[in-house]
């Protein structure tokens, strides 16, 4: 299993990689390996940013994601939305 400070470093490493399909794909897999092994009481998970910002602006954000990911990956959009539909 994976220390903390070896998954800082990973992140910070791919956050500050050029951005493309497999570097974002690591970072979130770091990310969310971070955050489900280390979550302690003073962090917050990508759920819990959910509720904070409430339900509105969450939504407001997805759109704008959605929006940015179907002009920039129309391929990925279709796939994302066609899961979506299942």
């Amino acid at each position: 299993m994976p220390t903390r400070e070896e998954l800082d470093d990973a992140i910070e490493k791919y956050s500050n990689s050029p951005c493309n399909y497999q570097t974002c794909q690591s970072l979130a897999m770091f990310l969310y390996l971070r955050d489900r092994l280390y979550k302690s009481d003073q962090e917050h998970s990508n759920e819990d940013f959910k509720y904070e910002i409430g339900p509105k602006k969450f939504w407001e954000i997805f759109n704008e994601l959605l929006e940015a990911l179907q002009v920039l990956n129309p391929k990925l959009y279709r796939s994302f939305m066609q899961k979506l539909e299942e």
